[in-house]
């Protein structure tokens, strides 16, 4: 029962009042588990009819600007936090006995308003509530199974509605001579429709009249083929005029004439078209605990979206659209490790060696062997020799030469270390820095075009250092570099974020570069992919920068090309932690939704939450204009390797949950019986539908979706088999390529196939088999 406006504005006026909410709730918690008496009963009612007018007050208070958000917002989490003791505790005998605490009553209250309303709290209040509706939908969703298994189908009571549509309809006062005018009367889903004229209608009787046709053909018509005269006399026949009763036309349209001959005219005619539409309306009647469940889960649907798409807390700013190219490196797919090992401590340690010549540490004394053996290196200017060696530093980091510099280091004796071969190359190709520093080209070297705005949106060379500047901007200069080589070693090296996850899987034994300086497969099967399915909007996407090059750059030609721009080091730890902040809300955001899916015991709210989630990977894909693909990594390039590992597994749980769907709701006869099961299993194939690559091919093997979208490719439900058509076209372009020959040396060998890969061609080869065998 709503509370009386009189008790919201007297509850309002003293906020003090809502610092006992807390209280209240603790009591009315314990009060349920503990008393059992009809009194006792009567007491927990009566405080949850407490809480439930408080609650009422917050949500008027807040919407009248009374009552600050942060404040609603605490005691709105404390509400649903006492609905989670209340589940946990209660026991599998008493769940009706939940009707009538906070869950039953205050809960759909609660969080139907927040539905509606438009909040904007801090990221991490948003967070918060948003995991704990994860938590209690995970508690809610099991008890609904239990007391209502089948809750979707049942319940429903088909009421018809009659309602009715007026037209009016009439010629000019006065009518003209010589008229022959056809007008099609219509009014959409009326049974029948109610012709009464106005009593002031008035035409020359026989001769000026109306016909009431059936079609355009003007043959059949209903009532009287001419209604004409005037009203006041009895030579007339207009419906519904005087004693003569309305024409009623059982049908939605009509064509209604009006002939009028040349010799006079009269006021004409009016009449009142009444349409009587009948509306069959499905009405779902359902349990108590499943309307919990259904506001709960929408409003888990519109939190959890909203954090994965990331717009409303962390949009991208103008800072990651001009560096959009660097962000999208390869040296940043990694992410920031998150804590320095021994290799990259001694990396530091070439960096910053001690000068003297007496120095005996292991970096000291791999620097000193390396720069015998290097003609190049023979500068004595030691900030220039400092920046060279910060960026051999990350040219050996990035790629994953770092372990064996270090074991140089290690195996180091007097008569110094022993040479490895691509060691000495890096350390060589580094030397490079020191004709930049020089004489190098001032051309500007541009990477890519300016933006409209007038500012690069790329990587963009600084003028080379020309011999004549002052000691002061050669060493500003350098530091600089230093800075930025030194911001490379925070971060995964290239060579091996690549590959991570699969390595840590199966331990493959596959050539790494070979899989990075893989061009996309994909862009060449674009065309083939724009059929008619509902994913074709989905999966087209913006691919020019990708399409600009030839062959991709090198790891080491990025690094150089990194440390010689104008990248403010600053400014991208800035980017970067906006990143990381962006990779969290997403992280809880796909770990809610997986949690939902799993325990949500209704289809149709699943469909609703797959739909949302489908929707919401199609809108972060055009909102970011730094993307060629679609991916649960948009817009998180360099985040933290900690989040990428977080939000990777978190999308391996929606895939399984949505596997775990397509084995419940994929079978034939499920489809055929069930209009809502093929909504559901293509809203599962449109929420998985992204651009993977190599590094996902686990997630897609242990989430075991492959097999379960195979059975649906010769689906009798056309949405459902052109959707997991599209689904394996996708598959087949970023898993199944012809290698580039010329890339491979001769004792490269081919790349090992992962596991995922080996699936998908066992099954298009079943697939071909089954081809030839009909």
């Amino acid at each position: 029962r709503l509370t009386s406006v009189e008790t919201l504005h007297e509850l309002v006026a003293h906020p003090t009042a809502f610092e006992y909410l807390d209280v209240l709730l603790s009591h009315s918690v314990k009060w349920h588990l503990v008393n059992d008496a009809a009194d006792d009963d009567d007491v927990a009612r009566e405080l949850v009819a407490v809480v439930y007018a408080m609650t009422q007050a917050l949500l008027w208070g807040y919407h009248r600007q009374r009552i600050p958000e942060l404040g609603a917002w605490a005691r709105f989490e404390a509400i649903v936090q006492a609905a989670i003791q209340l589940v946990q505790a209660t026991p599998a005998n008493r769940i009706d006995w939940l009707e009538h605490t906070l869950v039953g009553q205050v809960c759909p209250l609660l969080f139907t308003a927040m539905q509606h309303f438009p909040w904007t709290p801090a990221k991490t209040t948003y967070e918060r509530m948003c995991d704990l509706l994860g938590q209690l939908v995970e508690l809610v969703g099991p008890l609904n199974k239990q007391t209502s298994k089948c809750h979707d189908d049942q319940n429903e009571t088909v009421v018809d509605t009659t309602t009715t549509v007026v037209q009016t309809v009439e010629s000019a006062h006065d009518y003209a001579n010589n008229m022959h005018l056809l007008t099609e009367l219509t009014i959409p889903g009326a049974s029948t429709l109610t012709i009464t004229f106005d009593k002031r209608s008035r035409t020359e009787a026989a001769y000026d009249y109306v016909t009431f046709y059936k079609d355009e053909s003007q043959t059949d018509f209903y009532g009287d083929e001419k209604y004409s005269g005037r009203g006041d006399d009895d030579d007339h026949n207009w419906p519904g005029v005087g004693s003569r009763p309305p024409l009623v036309i059982e049908a939605e349209s009509c064509h209604v004439l009006f002939h009028t001959d040349g010799s006079g005219v009269d006021w004409g005619y009016k009449f009142t078209a009444v349409g009587l539409v009948v509306s069959h309306v499905t009405c779902l009647s359902l349990p108590w605990l499943a309307h919990v469940e259904e506001t709960l889960m929408v409003l888990l649907t519109s939190m959890a979206t909203t954090l994965v798409r990331g717009k409303a807390f962390t949009p991208l700013s103008t800072a990651e659209t001009n560096q959009r190219v660097l962000l999208n490196s390869r040296l940043l797919q990694g992410g920031k490790q998150q804590t320095a090992d021994h290799v990259v401590g001694f990396l530091k340690d070439l960096v910053d060696h001690p000068l003297d010549d007496e120095s005996t540490t292991a970096a000291a004394t791999v620097v000193k062997t390396l720069k015998k053996q290097t003609v190049q290196d023979q500068g004595s200017i030691a900030h220039v020799n400092r920046a060279v060696r910060a960026v051999a530093a990350a040219i050996l980091h990035h790629n994953l030469w770092g372990m064996d510099v270090y074991e140089m280091g290690q195996a180091s004796g007097p008569a110094g270390a022993t040479i490895v071969p691509h060691v000495l190359q890096a350390w060589k190709t580094a030397q490079k820095m020191r004709q930049w520093f020089d004489i190098g080209d001032a051309a500007d070297a541009t990477v890519h075009r300016v933006s409209a705005a007038g500012r690069p949106t790329g990587l963009k060379r600084q003028p080379s250092a020309y011999k004549g500047q002052s000691e002061e901007a050669m060493v500003q200069l350098c530091q600089v570099v230093v800075e930025r080589a030194l911001f490379l070693l925070e971060f995964t090296p290239a060579s091996f974020s690549f590959v991570r996850a699969a390595k840590l899987r199966w331990n493959l034994l596959a050539k790494y570069s070979t899989a990075i300086h893989r061009k996309n497969s994909w862009m060449h099967l674009v065309t083939e992919l724009n059929a008619a399915t509902e994913l074709k909007s989905m999966l087209d996407y913006r691919r020019t920068s990708m399409e600009r090059l030839h062959m991709p750059k090198t790891v080491t030609e990025l690094v150089l090309e990194f440390v010689q721009s104008d990248v403010d080091v600053g400014e991208m730890q800035t980017m970067l932690e906006t990143r990381n902040d962006r990779a969290g809300s997403r992280v809880v955001g796909m770990a809610t939704i997986a949690r939902a899916l799993s325990a949500s015991s209704s289809g149709r709210l699943q469909h609703v939450l797959l739909e949302g989630l489908a929707c919401t990977m199609r809108a972060i894909g055009l909102e970011d204009c730094c993307a060629t693909s679609l991916h649960f990594f948009n817009s998180l390039n360099g985040c933290a390797e900690a989040k990428r590992k977080a939000l990777s597994e978190a999308v391996a749980h929606c895939l399984k949950a949505s596997a775990d769907i397509l084995t419940t709701r994929s079978s034939s006869k499920c489809l055929a019986a069930e209009g809502d099961s093929g909504a559901l299993v293509s809203s599962a194939l449109k929420a998985m539908a992204m651009d993977y690559d190599v590094r996902d091919s686990y997630l897609l093997y242990d989430s075991k979706v492959l097999p379960h979208i195979l059975r649906l490719l010769p689906s009798d439900n056309v949405r459902v088999r052109r959707v997991a058509q599209a689904i394996i076209r996708v598959l087949m372009s970023h898993f199944v390529a012809i290698p580039d020959q010329s890339f491979y040396s001769t004792d490269m060998g081919l790349p090992t196939l992962s596991a995922f890969q080996k699936q998908l061609l066992a099954a298009v080869r079943l697939q071909l088999e089954g081809i030839v065998g009909t």
